[in-house]
This record gives C-alpha cells, sequence and structure tokens, in this order.
C-alpha cells in the first residue's frame, strides 16, 4: 500500500477550537436538560458519555457560533487528559468547552473516520503525548498539533480501513448496550425484592412495624456499617505496563468505566479485589459511582466494600444498595473543591435485613446475570485488543484490503 507521511496542516480538514469569549457559558447557567456543553468526561473509550453532561439552555447555544459540533467530526481533548477523542454522531446538537477542538475533514477527499481511528490507536496516542507542552497541565495547542504527521493511504483504503475498525466498535456498542440492560434488570429485581419487599412468597409474610417503616417480619433495621467491610486503595510504589509473576492488574477510574489501561502492580501492601467486591470511587467528580466484578489492586481514589461473613448477605445486594440509592449518597459528598464519598454517612445508612433464605435465594437468582455481565465484559476487552492490534497492520498494507468493497455510506457520501 502507497503511504505519504503528511501533515494535519496540510490535509483537507478544519480545525476548530471552543468559544474563549465572554458567552462561553458559566456554571450558573448549566441545567438540567437542553443542548448538550461537552467537557473532557463526557469522552470516554472513543465515544460520547453523556451521563453526566451538563446542558446549556437554546438561546444560549444559538448565541455562541465557535465551538458547535457538526455529525461527523472528531471531537478532541487538549488540556489537562489531552488526546482522548469521539465521533459526534447523527443528530447530535452540541458545544465544545475552550479545553477541546474539532477536526471536521473535508468527507469528499478525506476520511475523518480514519483519522479518528489513527488518533485513538497507540501509535496516534505516542504522537500527541510528544507534541504536547506543559508539565502540571499537558496540553496541545493546535499550532502544535497541525505539525503531526499521519501515515495516509490512498482514500478508498482509507475508507476500508476505518469500515473495518468501526465493525469492531459496533460490536462493543452492541455489547455495551446488553451489559447497560443486564445491570438495569438486576437493579429492578433488587428493587422489588428489598425496596418494595415483593420477594417470592411475600404474600405469606406479615408486615411489621420497625424505625424503617412497614418491613417484612423476620427481617431487621440494621445499620450498613454494621454489615460491610470497608479499604482504601492506596497509590503504588511501582507500576509496570507488562505483567510477569505476583503481578495483578492495577485498577483505575478509566479500566472500570471499560478503557483497555494495561498498568500491573505488585498486591503487597495494596488493596485487593475480587470480583465479589464492590469498587467505589472515592474522591473527584465521580465519586460514589460504583464497579462490581473485577479483580486487581485498586489506586488510591478508589475503595473497596465487602458485604462481612457474619451478615450472610450476597455481595450483589450491596451492590445494587448503592446502585439504588447512589443520588441520595451522592447528595451527601463532602468537599468544596474535590468532592469525596462520604463513608461516615454510609455506614450510618439503615437498610431492611432480610432472612438468610431469601438473601441466599435472591444471590442464585441474581448471580447468572452478573456472570453474563463478566462475560460481555471479556468479550469487549478482546474486542477493543484485536481492533488496536489490527490498525498499524491495515495502514502498513500487511494486510491486503484492495480486494474489499468501498463501504456503501462511503459511496453515498
Amino acid at each position: 500500500m502507497d503511504l505519504q507521511n503528511i501533515k494535519l496542516k496540510e490535509l483537507p480538514l478544519s480545525i476548530i477550537d471552543g468559544d474563549r469569549s465572554s458567552k462561553y457559558p458559566k456554571r450558573e447557567e448549566f441545567q438540567s436538560e437542553g443542548v448538550v456543553f461537552l467537557n473532557s468526561t463526557n469522552i470516554f473509550d472513543g465515544r460520547l458519555d453523556l451521563s453526566d453532561a451538563n446542558y446549556i439552555s437554546e438561546e444560549k447555544y444559538l448565541s455562541i457560533k465557535k465551538g458547535r459540533v457538526e455529525p461527523g467530526d472528531i471531537v478532541m481533548t487538549t488540556r489537562g487528559s489531552i488526546g482522548k477523542v469521539a465521533r459526534i454522531p447523527k443528530g447530535f446538537r452540541g458545544l465544545i468547552n475552550a479545553q477541546m477542538l474539532l477536526i471536521r475533514a473535508d468527507e469528499k477527499m478525506f476520511s475523518g473516520a480514519f483519522l479518528f481511528h489513527w488518533l485513538r490507536s497507540e501509535i496516534g496516542q505516542t504522537k500527541l503525548r510528544n507534541f504536547s507542552s506543559g508539565a502540571a497541565q499537558p496540553q496541545i495547542p493546535i499550532r502544535d498539533l497541525q505539525e503531526i504527521e499521519v501515515p495516509i493511504p490512498s482514500l478508498i483504503a482509507q475508507r476500508r480501513i476505518a469500515s473495518i475498525l468501526s465493525a469492531y466498535d459496533d460490536l462493543i456498542e452492541n455489547n455495551t448496550r446488553r451489559i447497560a440492560i443486564l445491570e438495569e434488570m438486576a437493579r429492578r429485581i433488587y428493587e422489588e425484592w428489598f425496596v418494595r419487599f415483593r420477594f417470592p412468597g411475600h404474600e405469606q409474610v406479615k408486615m411489621v412495624e420497625s424505625e424503617l417503616g412497614l418491613i417484612p417480619e423476620g427481617w431487621v433495621a440494621a445499620k450498613l456499617g454494621s454489615l460491610i467491610e470497608f479499604k482504601k486503595g492506596k497509590k503504588p510504589a511501582l507500576v509496570s505496563n507488562q505483567w510477569s509473576d505476583g503481578l495483578m492488574p492495577h485498577l483505575l477510574i478509566d479500566s472500570l468505566r471499560g478503557a483497555d489501561r494495561s498498568e500491573f502492580v505488585t498486591s503487597e501492601k495494596m488493596v485487593a479485589t475480587t470480583p465479589n467486591d464492590t469498587i467505589m470511587v472515592m474522591d473527584g467528580s465521580g465519586s460514589c459511582d460504583v464497579f462490581i466484578g473485577y479483580e486487581g489492586v485498586i489506586g488510591s481514589t478508589l475503595g473497596r466494600y465487602r458485604v462481612s461473613e457474619l451478615s450472610k448477605l450476597s455481595p450483589y445486594w450491596l451492590y445494587l444498595f448503592f446502585v439504588s440509592h447512589l443520588d441520595e449518597i451522592k447528595t451527601k459528598n463532602i468537599g468544596a473543591a474535590i468532592p469525596h464519598a462520604n463513608k461516615d454517612f454510609i455506614n450510618g445508612m439503615t437498610v431492611p435485613l432480610p432472612m438468610h433464605e431469601i438473601s441466599n435465594r435472591f444471590d442464585q437468582t441474581i448471580s447468572p446475570i452478573f456472570e453474563f455481565v463478566r462475560v460481555m465484559k471479556r468479550k469487549n476487552k478482546n474486542l477493543r485488543a484485536t481492533r488496536d492490534l489490527l490498525l498499524p497492520r491495515l495502514i502498513s498494507g500487511e494486510l491486503d484490503v484492495s480486494t474489499l468493497p468501498e463501504p456503501e455510506e462511503a459511496i453515498a457520501a
């Protein structure tokens, strides 16, 4: 395959930064719905994550001309966690903040999808880091970004390569949706059993008064802190990018959210987790977010919650309790500049403690759901690894794409 190394400034594309004028949205102008105002936390693993997005009014959106996104744009972070990229899907309306930029390709001459996959690859990410500046707050100005050279095959080859890699993204996204459906199913079962008290056989159980109100007879009101064990994660002395005997995966927030971060540390003097432990974000904007199903060693911004052996509770009960009460727990976060999970509040929460047979039956009901979730997550990890290995082989021509048909959407464009 014939390749040309071409600087971004020489390619048929536009680079657009966010608005920095007096019209820039202020925190007090954010609202619960409207037009999305994107920031760096809304980009994750090559896609938009709007679970914690800010919104502005239609009037505010129309008053700002610079930084409006269009379908097919590549949005990139340029400060702090530089080089996080995502593509804007069809029908999406929004603005980028001042720490992001847009790359808009002329699709008739150059494939934006190809550039997106190259930028998110290890090759592209290394180039971005090499062109960044600033120690405390890394950044990559547009003038430096424009100097980055990209290996460019023919337009048809660009489209074919992008189509192959996008197929992997589609499989990953499909699995991600299935995971969300399964976890939502588990949450609803939890709430049916332990919030509405409509567990199997509930019709034959009398309701009695407690400090929580009416609860099933045989259940008790208990403080959560008496049922669980907590340990805060630690910062490791040494981190390796290669696995070897005696090392375990280093679990950080990004890796728990699905990013493929290959870091390994020794478990000595560290806090190790099993797939049955609930991991909670203790510090930062994601404080109180919870995860389950991971084996490794947790970093200093995370905490491990585990049901005590004496409680005889299902580990999934604890995880789903946190999920079901997440909004309430987050309102009790402490810290002004940097939020922190409020451990005292969590320990002091009063919960209805079920009888052992109910807890055991719940565990038998819910365990297969979470086992399937773990299977889907392993599939996604393998798909990401395969996709990332393919890009250099496709660009170099080691894997021939010349016999593949041109993608339909590229022809239509």
